[in-house]
């Protein structure tokens, strides 16, 4: 039982982890996108 809290918590702060990453990546996309854009023009 213990080792299944601790394996809970480390899969929550994972997931968080990447759910943190992934929201950033999306929301910085379009500027990367407008950026190489840009570059490219």
């Amino acid at each position: 039982m213990f080792l299944i809290d601790i394996l809970s918590r480390v899969l929550l702060c994972l997931w968080l982890f990447l759910n943190i990453s992934l929201s950033n990546f999306i929301l910085s996309l379009p500027h990367f996108i407008c950026g190489g854009y840009l570059i490219c023009v």
